[in-house]
């Protein structure tokens, strides 16, 4: 180990910009792997109590619930039936396009792993690109510096190495992540359909009790 880390020192400053996409890429995927869970996003018991209150006609109560959610499902169900309200959007349309705003912030950092997944390799190029340069130079001059032109070739190898170890397991995460977030899509989906469920079964129950109420009406 000991070794490996004085081989990334001697490959210099070359290797900054490599330390820097590291660093970057742990920092992001550590932070997407604690808030891409399923109960940061939707959880079965906001759905039942919403579509409760939705099948009870209530709903302010399932707006409210929402608000007072902190799990993104909550908040496309508040700003959804806000816009049903306010706007006169159909419900399934209103919570639909709040899903399309609400749900791309999953996605947050995910381009920076993308990004540090294309360029590390090319860091890493840059450095073998260099390496190799100081190795030429050495077998140019007339007395070649074995140990200068070694230094040069290891540094070329190192930058490369690097590159690779450190682009893989992001293009691997921004992949993981990535998958995540759609799977999040789809439960978000359903969790919305068995809130229109609620709605039209709570409309339907109206206007059967409606005509019974006619009906009783007549024969007094």
């Amino acid at each position: 180990m000991s070794i490996f880390i004085d081989k990334i020192i001697e490959a210099g400053g070359s290797m900054i910009p490599l330390a820097i996409c590291s660093i970057v890429s742990i920092a992001v995927i550590i932070e997407r792997f604690v808030h891409l869970r399923k109960k940061n996003v939707i959880n079965d018991e906001i759905v039942d109590a919403a579509c409760k209150k939705i099948r009870a006609e209530d709903l302010d109560g399932a707006r409210e619930l929402g608000k007072a959610s902190d799990v993104v499902f909550g908040q496309v169900l508040y700003k959804g039936i806000e816009v049903h309200q306010i706007e006169g959007t159909e419900l399934e349309e209103a919570l639909l396009e709040t899903s399309a705003r609400e749900m791309p912030r999953l996605e947050k950092f995910l381009n920076v792993l993308s990004l540090i997944g294309s360029i590390a390799p090319l860091l890493g190029l840059f450095g073998t690109v260099y390496g190799m340069i100081l190795s030429f130079d050495e077998i140019a001059k007339e007395s070649v510096d074995k140990e200068l032109m070694a230094q040069g070739i290891s540094v070329a190898l190192i930058t490369t190495g690097a590159g690779l170890v450190i682009a893989i397991p992001a293009i691997i995460a921004n992949n993981y992540f990535r998958a995540r977030v759609d799977y999040f899509y789809t439960i978000v989906e359903e969790g919305i359909l068995q809130i229109m469920r609620a709605y039209h079964l709570a409309g339907k129950e109206t206007a059967e009790e409606t005509p019974a109420a006619e009906s009783t009406d007549g024969q007094d």
